[in-house]
């Protein structure tokens, strides 16, 4: 980024000298290179701040529920809007992972997850036995379902969703220790 910003300035310098020392007809071209330099290297920055530093708003999940007790028949509903494209989680936070080997993660729980509107359902799933964990710097966990806006529901028009643990067996809150129910926008990484 900083390679990008110093071969910018040093492309304005350039058609700013050209235009000083050129006259008539090279003068307005070499005015011209240097609006065009400056508008393009505008956006490239602007770019590429958007790409390696996202909006914080983007990632802040669209519904998270604190999880005291983990029994079958227990629900979650929120209301929010879907406002950015791709792929979206739902999955819960855990105390205690740790790094088992990826065929060793499989859940006794199973949730269905349905997002609604006015206009009738756009979602309907299950998870099954096979959960991906994560790690972070902040939080551990599982994602259970996925889905992706705009393909699976609309992107700024107001849904419900409703999250119901379906089967719960006597493992997974016992083994993991779950702390919280979210709804997140996934990586686009």
């Amino acid at each position: 980024m900083i390679l990008l910003g110093t071969l910018a300035v040093g492309l304005v310098l350039v058609a700013a000298i050209l235009a000083l020392k050129l006259r008539g007809g090279f003068r307005i071209a070499a005015i011209a290179l240097l609006c065009l330099v400056l508008v393009s290297a505008s956006i490239t920055l602007f770019s590429l701040r958007h790409l390696l530093s996202p909006s914080p708003e983007k990632y802040r999940p669209l519904a998270f529920f604190p999880v005291r007790e983990v029994h079958k028949g227990a629900k979650w509903t929120a209301n929010f809007k879907h406002a950015f494209q791709g792929q979206y989680e739902v999955g819960f936070t855990v105390k205690r992972l740790s790094m088992e080997p990826v065929e060793a993660y499989a859940a006794d729980l199973v949730i269905e997850v349905k997002i609604h509107s006015k206009n009738g359902p756009y979602l309907i799933r299950r998870s099954n036995v096979s959960i991906s964990p994560f790690w972070g710097t902040e939080e551990k966990g599982f994602v259970f379902v996925t889905y992706e806006a705009p393909r699976d529901v609309p992107i700024g028009q107001p849904v419900q969703l409703e999250v119901e643990l379906v089967e719960v067996g006597p493992h997974f809150a016992e083994q993991y220790g779950t702390e919280s129910l979210f709804v997140r926008k996934a990586s686009d990484k």
